[in-house]
């Protein structure tokens, strides 16, 4: 009975996982609580644009008009935080945060890859937001860096969305808490061990 408690604790290890594939094309970020579409150049793939590269504005507005899995609301990745008296904070960046703290990539290189997404290009991404004069912001997946760009230059898009949209298709099926998890097989291995 000893493969029980590793058994446990690899059951409980899954249930902090950063990505959760949702099998419908879309990919949870439970880190930062949105919703990725799996594949990152899916303008292209779904003949909205023949090879995915838009300039910021048809960018924002083809995120911003997108149904997928059934739901609205989709958006370009956030630079969050961003303000001229705080800058901006990679790490809690949506890009940032899948580029730095998800697939563990380092700055000046591109980003290592996750099994979970496809079409991922090693190129600038828009971001959500704007910033003056024509200005833009990108993440760029090849280096890490998060920079201002001529919003009228050609650039791929990457749509995201609020919450577990994924989730919807798994309705009615109960998701129990990481603490349920963890205690429900506490208290399993317990009684096993109590037994022997």
């Amino acid at each position: 009975m000893k493969i029980l408690p590793i058994l446990i604790l690899l059951f409980c290890h899954t249930s902090y996982a950063a990505l959760v594939d949702r099998d419908n094309g879309m990919i949870y970020d439970s880190n930062l609580n949105i919703t990725w579409l799996s594949d990152a150049n899916y303008s292209q793939t779904s003949g909205y644009d023949s090879d995915g590269k838009m300039n910021h504005d048809e960018a924002f507005k083809w995120a911003s008009g997108l149904t997928f899995g059934g739901s609205e609301n989709w958006r370009l990745p956030s630079t969050n935080e961003l303000s001229p008296q705080t800058g901006y904070n990679l790490i809690t960046a949506d890009l940032g945060n899948l580029f730095y703290v998800t697939s563990g990539s380092n700055s000046g290189q591109a980003m290592n890859p996750l099994a979970e997404f496809y079409n991922v290009q090693q190129t600038a991404y828009w971001l959500n937001e704007e910033g003056t004069l024509g200005l833009a912001w990108v993440f760029h997946t090849q280096n890490g860096l998060q920079t201002l760009r001529d919003s009228s230059t050609l650039r791929y898009a990457w749509a995201v969305h609020e919450g577990d949209i994924g989730a919807s298709d798994l309705a009615g099926v109960p998701t129990p808490s990481a603490s349920l998890l963890f205690g429900s097989s506490l208290v399993g291995f317990l009684v096993c061990r109590r037994k022997h």
